[in-house]
Order: structure tokens, then C-alpha cells, then sequence
């Protein structure tokens, strides 16, 4: 039986700011449009600022036993069909490729998650 983490999903930090660009930059067009480092670089840090002071912005990261393994970026909307309605728009959605492995293992042998992480013990990191 697989033995699973406990994760939080919690709001982004200035801190968690590296750990996000790195995912960024996980894939083909991050890597050309991307610069990691840490520290991170003052455009990325003038950004998460912007959002970070913007009600309408909201930005996660998926934390697994104190890392960042995966992230999100949630923008409300107004808008006035469906009787003013406010819309969420995701972005940004990333997760580290050991935790994509693990997943991918996961769902092909466990069955559904638990609901509790779906990480073993070994973690995503």
C-alpha cells in the first residue's frame, strides 16, 4: 500500500518565487521565454507584487512536506452575461515533472487518489 504526504495548498509568497519560475521554465516554451534564478530576477518580483496587491489576482502553490511541487494563478472576472456572473480564469498551472512521474505512476496502478496528496513517501522533490 502506498504511504501518502500530507500537501497544503496555500497562497504564493515572495519566497515561493523561485521554486515557480523553475516550473515555468519546465517545458518547451518556458525555456525560451523564461530566466530562473535565485534570487529571482526584478521583472518577476515587480509581478508577483502587482498581483499579489490586485483582490482580482490570486496566486498558489502546491507545498509538499515544505516544497514547492506545483502552482497556479486564479483572475477574477466580471462580466454581465449569466446575470453579471464573475469568472475565474486559471493560468500558470504547473507541477514538477517528478510529480507528474509519480502521478502518472500513480493513476496507472493505485486508482484514484486519496484526497490526501497523492505523493508518496518519497515526495515529489
Amino acid at each position: 500500500m502506498t504511504e501518502f504526504l500530507d500537501y497544503e495548498i496555500r497562497k504564493a509568497t515572495r519566497e515561493d518565487l523561485a521554486s515557480v519560475i523553475a516550473m515555468l521554465t519546465d517545458d518547451a516554451l518556458g525555456t525560451t521565454r523564461e530566466s530562473p534564478g535565485n534570487p529571482p530576477a526584478e521583472c518577476y518580483v515587480n509581478a508577483f507584487e502587482a498581483m499579489d496587491a490586485d483582490p482580482r489576482n490570486e496566486f498558489f502553490v502546491l507545498d509538499i512536506g515544505g516544497a514547492v511541487n506545483g502552482c497556479l494563478q486564479l483572475t477574477y472576472i466580471p462580466g454581465l452575461s449569466r446575470r453579471g456572473m464573475e469568472r475565474a480564469q486559471i493560468e500558470s498551472v504547473r507541477v514538477t515533472a517528478p510529480c507528474k512521474a509519480k502521478a502518472s505512476g500513480a493513476s496507472s496502478s493505485n486508482g484514484p487518489s486519496s484526497g490526501r496528496g497523492g505523493a508518496d513517501a518519497a515526495s515529489c522533490n
